[in-house]
């Protein structure tokens, strides 16, 4: 008689922990199942953590701001006379870039001078301009033959095609560039002048001329 209550509690006991285990699983099955809104996808402490989701914090990388570019054709395209100083922070010499007012010093190593034998009045002095031993350009210096002759201005550099290591470059413009390029660029200019101030009396201005094989053959700046 014990024994056949005892097999009864062992039954009982056996279908409440059936039906315990199959609960739990339902439940389980259920917080699976249950979708999770949008919404619901960030952190919210007001959200229960059995219905809070996770989702990556997609962080948007910051596009690095390209670096600004000079334009030639959006500073001068026409009239350089107006662009004439902006124009003048972009020549290159030799592949050094330079800045006017231009003097021996700020074109640094590698760069000499020597006297012209033909020497202006007053106490301005012609020269020629050398890079590593071979002649680029001739000079005229603004009160040269006083003082340190390194830090006295050009008042003027010219420029030949004919000098087989010169490499001069203002603004896109060189030895290789077609007229009609540069006439895109600058306008048609007087006669190849293109002033600061619009006329050829200016003390600031560029002058090409020559047209061998369409392109200039001389470049002068001058720069008083």
């Amino acid at each position: 008689m014990k024994q056949g209550k005892k097999a009864v509690k062992i039954c009982l006991a056996c279908l409440l922990f059936i039906l315990l285990t199959g609960c739990q699983q339902e439940k389980t099955v259920q917080e699976q199942q249950i979708p999770v809104p949008e919404e619901y996808q960030l952190e919210d402490p007001s959200i229960p953590d059995w219905k809070r989701g996770t989702k990556r914090n997609e962080k948007k990388e910051k596009k690095a701001k390209p670096k600004e570019t000079f334009d030639p054709m959006k500073i001068s395209k026409g009239d350089l006379e107006k662009n004439f100083e902006e124009v003048m922070k972009h020549v290159t010499i030799c592949g050094k870039k330079v800045s006017f007012p231009l003097t021996l010093k700020k074109l640094g190593k590698g760069f000499t001078i020597k006297k012209s034998s033909y020497q202006a009045k007053g106490n301005d002095l012609r020269a020629d301009l050398y890079y590593k031993g071979e002649k680029i350009a001739k000079l005229w210096i603004i009160n040269g033959k006083r003082g340190n002759i390194k830090e006295k201005k050009f008042g003027k550099i010219g420029f030949c095609k004919r000098d087989s290591n010169l490499q001069v470059d203002i603004c896109g413009v060189n030895f290789e560039t077609p007229w009609e390029y540069i006439y895109e660029l600058w306008g048609e200019g007087k006669d190849g002048i293109y002033d600061k101030d619009g006329n050829d009396k200016s003390s600031r201005s560029i002058w090409l001329t020559g047209n061998m094989d369409g392109c200039p053959y001389w470049i002068d700046i001058f720069y008083r």
